[in-house]
């Protein structure tokens, strides 16, 4: 960018726009700053360097357990190349993490037990995650563990009863609206 005037601004924009994706920023940049005198005589630049920081771990991190699961939340990244959050998963002590981190983009993440890992662990197994901030230079922040016990519903929501055309019947308590017993299931 030449500018003539006495000061520039290279903003974000700028830079992702300038960046070698258009989606990632230059981490680094070197800034030349030189004179022409009015017979067109060009000084000798001096040259300054501006390095972007990584992000700063994310703070407040907070779990509230659900039914077969748990909702996580923590405070905004303040930073204004955030671009978003990369998470992992696993459930229960001897579970495995995932494979590869997941991009999300707001500070509020739901983590819903599969069927096998209720099987596995129970339904009010531990859930772990670890959360980093990244921000358009591709840098990340440290990655933040978290562990919530997952919720479960101790008494039943309501029951029905259902009866066969002599009047014996079995009882199902409904959970969450898909389990019961007594064979049934709605």
């Amino acid at each position: 960018m030449f500018v003539k005037n006495e000061e520039a601004t290279y903003t974000l924009a700028d830079n992702l726009s300038d960046g070698p994706s258009h989606s990632a920023a230059y981490r680094t940049l070197v800034f030349g700053i030189y004179t022409i005198t009015v017979n067109g005589v060009e000084s000798d630049p001096a040259y300054f360097t501006a390095v972007n920081g990584t992000p700063s771990a994310i703070t407040g991190i907070r779990g509230s357990p659900t039914i077969g699961g748990v909702q996580f939340e923590w405070d905004r990244s303040p930073d204004q190349d955030h671009k978003g959050y990369k998470y992992k998963v696993k459930v229960g002590a001897s579970g495995t993490w995932d494979t590869t981190w997941k991009n999300i983009t707001d500070n509020k993440l739901a983590v819903v037990m599969t069927p096998g890992e209720i099987s596995s662990f129970s339904s009010t197994a531990t859930i772990v995650t670890h959360i980093l901030d990244e921000d358009y230079y591709l840098q990340y922040s440290a990655s933040v563990e978290a562990s919530v016990k997952a919720g479960t519903i101790s008494d039943n929501i309501f029951g029905i009863y259902i009866t066969s055309s002599g009047g014996s019947g079995t009882l199902l308590d409904l959970i969450d609206g898909n389990r019961s017993t007594g064979g049934i299931t709605f």
